[in-house]
């Protein structure tokens, strides 16, 4: 989302200021724009490991163009990021622990991160565990399979810690 004054471009309109697959230099700001949400981004675990350079790319190059931008800009920087930056083996991890990710995705993240803490002095990183939403369509197929009295084959071989779209939509505003 990208703010200026009492005015915010919502979701929809976004696709008429930014397309992190092109270059952020191409990117129209207003003016006195003061701060930035930097929430856009190919966020699927899969995709990035099939396609790494494609989602590198974005998450990454990309993205920290478009943060060294707001930068220039003055414009205070907030990153919502990922718990898989880290590796899920400590509980309670402290935010200043080591990164340690088991993904492409999760590492992806954690360049931006630290490119972030390096460059820039009015920032904010968020790490969120996964945002789910009423209307995901695996939520949707398992509350439809179990109304119907269906067998549901949820994850064995992994753990979350689940939160709301308007959770996750609530801290961002808040911060």
């Amino acid at each position: 989302a990208l703010c200026e004054g009492d005015m915010t471009f919502r979701a929809n309109d976004i696709d008429k200021f930014l397309d992190l697959n092109l270059d952020p230099s191409l990117v129209w700001f207003p003016n006195d724009l003061s701060a930035a949400i930097i929430c856009a981004g190919i966020t699927s675990i899969e995709y990035c490991q099939k396609n790494p350079e494609l989602s590198r790319n974005v998450n990454v190059i990309n993205t920290v163009k478009l943060i060294e931008l707001l930068i220039k800009r003055d414009v205070t920087v907030i990153f919502p990021s990922t718990n898989l930056v880290f590796n899920g083996l400590i509980p309670f991890i402290k935010p200043h622990e080591d990164q340690i990710p088991t993904c492409e995705y999760g590492s992806q993240k954690a360049e931006v991160e630290r490119r972030l803490l390096e460059k820039c002095d009015k920032k904010c990183i968020i790490r969120f565990s996964k945002v789910v939403d009423k209307n995901m369509s695996l939520i949707n197929s398992w509350i439809s399979n179990m109304e119907e009295n269906k067998i549901i084959s949820p994850f064995s071989d992994v753990s979350i810690a689940p939160i709301s779209l308007q959770f996750a939509i609530k801290v961002i505003m808040t911060v």
